[in-house]
């Protein structure tokens, strides 16, 4: 298991190292993990575009439940077309482990910006705010 596994749970054997297939999925490397799910980058084997593979965590995958409901909110989000809201284009399960596939983004999070700056001059805060909530508002009016 890479390091980078190591530090983001568990890569389920294996099966998630760079260089491993998932489904039509080549894993290129992880990007990022939470609560209840990793992310890596990869590349769809027969289309060669990038895209975001989120994976739930294999303690989660255990519960029949929660994996309905990740896939549920896949699917929920895949219904909301924004652009300030990430493109769901997958959801599924392989091998009893749900997944999700989204458009790939590249950039810093708010987390990285406010380290790196510091707090935000209040217009600035505002400027990037006022997309936040049309985005909200996108996923309401989707429901």
């Amino acid at each position: 298991m890479s390091e980078a596994a190591k530090q983001m749970g568990n890569d389920y054997g294996g099966r998630l190292a760079p260089g491993a297939t998932f489904g039509p999925y080549l894993i290129t490397r992880p990007i990022g993990s939470g609560g209840m799910a990793q992310v890596y980058e990869a590349v769809h084997g027969g289309l060669k575009k990038r895209v975001a593979l989120k994976i739930l965590n294999a303690d989660l995958s255990a519960s029949e439940a929660t994996r309905k409901r990740f896939l549920y909110e896949g699917q929920a989000a895949s219904r909301i077309r924004h652009q300030n809201v990430v493109d769901i284009t997958d959801v599924g399960e392989d091998d009893g482990i749900a997944f999700l596939v989204m458009e790939y983004l590249e950039g810093e999070t708010l987390e990285q910006l406010l380290e790196r700056r510091g707090a935000l001059p209040g217009k600035q805060a505002v400027d990037l705010m006022i997309p936040i909530i049309a985005a909200i508002a996108a996923a309401h009016e989707a429901d």
